[in-house]
């Protein structure tokens, strides 16, 4: 009997030590990785999200970027960290739903190595020419790249990435074959577009708003639905005559798999009551980015169908494995 109880007390003891453990949470700096280079939307969501973050607990939150081999690097590392909210990292459509996809022995797995904290923010893709190009409309595109097949060169943020997949979805769906040249990141492709040694991007609206808003680019088609509020000029391809295409990549936030709920709930509802914030949804807005910031639970759920269709396109399209 006396046995039994000095277990049942030590048992207490310990779920009420962590659920203190977990009430104070942070007491201690966090570090947020980024698969992605410095400069990019994942890097200013990143840097918006970390410092609501340190303002609203009191402790600083660090982004490292770790760009680099389709993302593989910061999502290997990630997994090795202890699991105790304090090692986050932002993950993609492209890290977790493609990445597993494409290569012959990923370092991770999406589902069995990772705790899915939220999916922060969708955000469409544009394909975008220089303003001076001769290829003013999608079809214009499409039919110089049939004319001249491989001669189009078209700029995309690494294999593995959702633009590579989706660059391929797009490709065949319209019977053309492009130059593909894979990127690190976006800042070079618009160096290199505005240059004129690349011909395209297929880039995310957020990157490409300010080069639109400044007659930089010239967008030819959007990957949505429907046209969105920030471009409303701006075709679907859809209406561009490339039917029933669509790409709706996203960027989330994830921990390494074992991190408490209690902790990845606290982080999910504060992020969340964040991006309803009058200036915050203004800042999004701008960005071209559409606010989510899901539960772990809806996050979980989308990202199970999500993988299930692109590993299908990736099977289909018949694309190599790294």
């Amino acid at each position: 009997m006396i046995r039994h109880l000095c277990k049942w007390a030590l048992g207490a003891t310990l779920s009420l030590a962590a659920i203190a453990a977990h009430a104070a949470y942070p007491d201690k700096p966090i570090t947020l990785l980024t698969p992605f280079p410095a400069g990019g939307t994942s890097d200013i969501l990143a840097r918006m999200v970390a410092e609501h973050l340190g303002k609203a607990w009191g402790q600083p939150v660090i982004v490292q970027n770790k760009p680099g081999a389709s993302g593989l690097i910061a999502m290997s590392q990630i997994i090795k960290a202890a699991p105790d909210g304090y090692t986050l990292t932002i993950t993609s459509s492209g890290t977790a739903s493609i990445n597993p996809h494409l290569f012959q022995n990923p370092p991770y797995d999406t589902f069995k190595d990772f705790t899915h904290v939220t999916i922060l923010v969708d955000l469409p893709f544009l394909l975008v020419v220089e303003q001076s190009s001769s290829i003013k409309t999608l079809a214009d595109y499409i039919a110089r790249a049939k004319s001249k097949p491989d001669s189009v060169t078209l700029g995309i943020s690494g294999i593995g990435s959702h633009q590579f997949l989706a660059a391929h979805q797009m490709t065949a769906q319209a019977g053309i074959q492009v130059n593909l040249i894979p990127y690190k990141g976006s800042s070079q492709q618009i160096v290199d577009l505005l240059g004129g040694s690349l011909d395209s991007m297929l880039d995310n609206v957020a990157t490409q708003i300010p080069m639109i808003q400044t007659g930089k680019v010239r967008p030819l088609a959007i990957s949505t639905a429907a046209r969105i509020a920030q471009l409303p000029q701006v075709p679907t391809f859809d209406e561009a005559g490339l039917a029933g295409f669509r790409s709706i990549p996203w960027f989330g936030l994830a921990a390494p798999k074992g991190t408490p709920p209690e902790i990845t709930d606290k982080i999910q509802a504060e992020i969340a009551a964040y991006f309803k914030q009058p200036d915050t949804r203004r800042k999004l807005d701008e960005m071209g980015v559409v606010p989510a910031a899901i539960t772990p639970q809806e996050t979980l759920e989308r990202l199970r169908a999500e993988y299930r269709d692109l590993g299908q396109a990736v099977d289909k399209l018949g694309l190599p494995k790294q």
